[in-house]
């Protein structure tokens, strides 16, 4: 069938064709495209909201298991206008997506819809799960199951549909199984490690781990343990996913990593009720008896107050409290500069970055800084700034 709209750049599965959006949280989009690139993602380049490249199915593969700052790796589908659901329908009917799902598949659509004539997102998203039901013949979903997932955006008449091999986000690793007050997600801990410029080999350091996700991000980047490694994927649904590729691709990577960390990694917090939340997600990260674990305020840290000696090289990174993330109290801006006193005793070949909301408290340390990036945690701006240290 000829259609008479304009197309857009879209993946032919067929073909060996696949044309990915790799999202991420804002702020991070620069970030993304050089770590996609490290991971042997070739032309991939950043694009509002994160990055974009084309390639075949082993990139789509290393994106999905490799990127610790994606939320989303979206192969695109279908991109188009409409206005009437007429329209819609005609253009999905279009697209092949026998070549995206198996026969008897279990899927969701879910759709967001601004400034468009088609503004009903549940409208939307019952048109076009019923133009695939009649192509694939769905299987029966199984509450709490994984499932690939078709993420709809209309935006100003433009219809761009995107399919996810996840109904959950990257950066939900599958090693969380304890939370704890203001928990900061994986893909900004992968982030801050990243911005903080630690590298495997250098010794690192939370004085405020909290449930341990900067400690765990940094070790398992240390071992060679992929961010996707734990995650699920609902590939027994997907008619594109090549096994013996993806096989490949994981097995590589199981096979480059480590067993033992080449420098120490430490993660202290006072609330002995966190050091348990630790210990239960060190297991299930597969790390438990790697990372060193401290019950310890910040002005008895080990490290920080002599009382061990610190590891020649090494990053301080940690996430301490600050203003509406948690309750406030007259101690906060006397604990960030204590925090800012010992920060200033680190030796030069220390390095040093912390994510906070605002600016004041970050100042109110005394240390010399430079914001690393500025992006958006739990609904709010949060600021991530680091130094190196001795320069100042």
């Amino acid at each position: 069938m000829t259609s008479k709209y304009p197309k857009s750049a879209v993946s032919k599965p067929g073909s060996n064709v696949l044309h990915c959006f790799v999202s991420c949280a804002p702020g991070l989009e620069s970030m993304l495209e050089a770590e996609l690139q490290r991971i042997g993602i070739k032309g991939a380049k950043q694009v509002p909201g994160g990055a974009e490249f084309t390639g075949g199915r082993e990139p789509w593969y290393r994106a999905l298991l490799h990127s610790g700052l994606a939320s989303h790796v979206l192969l695109r589908v279908g991109s188009f206008r409409a206005r009437r659901f007429e329209e819609l329908v005609h253009r999905c009917e279009e697209l092949p997506w026998e070549e995206y799902l198996q026969p008897g598949a279990v899927f969701d659509v879910r759709a967001t819809c601004k400034q468009s004539k088609l503004y009903h997102n549940v409208a939307v998203e019952d048109r076009i799960a019923a133009v695939i039901c009649d192509r694939v013949r769905p299987g029966e979903p199984e509450e709490d199951r994984d499932c690939p997932v078709f993420k709809v955006r209309f935006h100003q008449d433009h219809c761009t549909i995107s399919l996810t091999p996840s109904r959950w986000p990257l950066h939900r690793r599958g090693y969380r199984v304890a939370s704890g007050d203001a928990p900061l997600r994986e893909d900004l801990a992968h982030a801050l490690v990243l911005a903080s410029d630690w590298q495997p080999g250098m010794a690192l350091l939370d004085p405020f781990a909290g449930t341990g996700t900067i400690a765990i991000e940094a070790a398992r980047m240390a071992l060679g343990h992929a961010p996707g490694r734990l995650h699920s994927f609902a590939w027994q649904h997907l008619a594109l996913d090549d096994e013996s590729i993806r096989t490949r691709v994981w097995e590589e990577a199981r096979a480059a990593e480590k067993t033992q960390l080449d420098a120490p990694i430490r993660a202290c917090d006072r609330d002995p009720r966190a050091i348990q939340a630790m210990q239960r997600n060190f297991a299930a990260a597969g790390i438990g008896q790697v990372i060193e674990l401290a019950e310890e305020p910040l002005s008895a840290n080990t490290w920080l107050s002599g009382a061990e000696e610190l590891p020649p090289q090494g990053a301080l990174v940690t996430n301490p409290p600050f203003g509406r993330r948690l309750s406030k109290n007259d101690k906060l801006r006397a604990l960030w500069q204590s925090f800012g006193q010992l920060g200033l005793r680190l030796p030069e070949d220390w390095k040093l970055a912390f994510l906070v909301e605002g600016r004041e408290l970050a100042y109110a340390s005394g240390l010399a800084l430079e914001s690393a990036f500025l992006t958006e945690h739990g609904g709010r701006k949060v600021n991530a700034f680091r130094r190196v240290l001795g320069d100042a």
